[in-house]
């Protein structure tokens, strides 16, 4: 455990060192497509006074969920836990369309990101490409490290069931954390974020689900919820997450409640 604990620090400064210094990376033409409008649609919900002030200097840690190559090394469940799980998997992938989580999660939530800046909202991405190595224990500990005030992990859910579709957000349970300030936070969050979500994109309410057996939850020291935006196993849930526009709606519901969030 002693090594994991050394791995894991050198890693995660190396890692803020790039974050903090490094510019950002680019992207291809074809994801650039996808951003191609996003300032018209900007100009035409302006930011209030009020919600600039919200957000102005909040630190908000998004996390892409998955990349492009998976990696099943084991890790600690949790700080205390001799149970392991693979350090991040690669994902669902489109039913028709083919496109893996990873893609559709990291547009979401570059989209998401720059609402939050225009805010001046601190946003830090625990991803910026598909090409990393970054485990979940690490992925919360980045939001630990930057100080963040709330962790936002975006994916896309998948099932047996061809005709599940919807939205959920997970939040982590009282006893997995041990901090019922911490549960509370992230449960308050989860709620307003599916709660805005659900209102600006008409999806299937599949409710709050807590969940104990989530390491970027039970590493986490600040609030957190991870947000599945569909099921990319569904042909209809596929179609609409890979739509810039719909990807757009997901962004802004998520951004709507972080500042509902803060607000209150």
């Amino acid at each position: 455990m002693r090594r994991f604990f050394t791995a894991v620090t050198v890693t995660m400064t190396i890692f803020l060192l790039i974050t903090i210094f490094a510019p950002d990376f680019s992207f291809s033409e074809s994801e650039n497509e996808l951003f191609k409008n996003l300032d018209k649609v900007k100009l035409q919900t302006p930011p209030t006074a009020g919600d600039r002030s919200v957000l102005k200097d909040k630190i908000i840690c998004i996390d892409p969920g998955h990349q492009r190559v998976g990696n099943k090394e084991q890790e600690p469940i949790s700080p205390n836990s001799q149970n392991t799980k693979p350090k991040v998997a690669p994902g669902a992938k489109g039913v028709v369309s083919g496109v893996p989580e990873y893609v559709i999660t990291l547009n979401i939530a570059e989209k998401l990101k720059g609402l939050l800046k225009d805010k001046k909202a601190v946003v830090v991405m625990t991803r910026k490409t598909h090409d990393v190595n970054i485990s979940n224990v690490e992925r919360a500990l980045v939001g630990n490290m930057i100080g963040g005030e709330i962790m936002v992990r975006i994916h896309a859910d998948s099932s047996l069931d061809s005709l599940k579709r919807g939205v959920s957000v997970l939040i982590p349970s009282k006893k997995s954390i041990n901090n019922p300030i911490l549960a509370a936070k992230s449960r308050k969050a989860g709620e307003i974020i599916l709660k805005e979500v659900l209102e600006i994109t008409n999806a299937d309410d599949l409710g709050i689900v807590e969940r104990d057996d989530l390491s970027g939850f039970n590493w986490s020291k600040i609030p957190v919820v991870l947000i599945e935006t569909g099921f990319l196993s569904n042909p209809k849930d596929d179609k609409l997450l890979n739509s810039n526009s719909y990807q757009y709606k997901l962004a802004k519901g998520i951004y709507n409640g972080l500042i509902e969030y803060f607000r209150n």
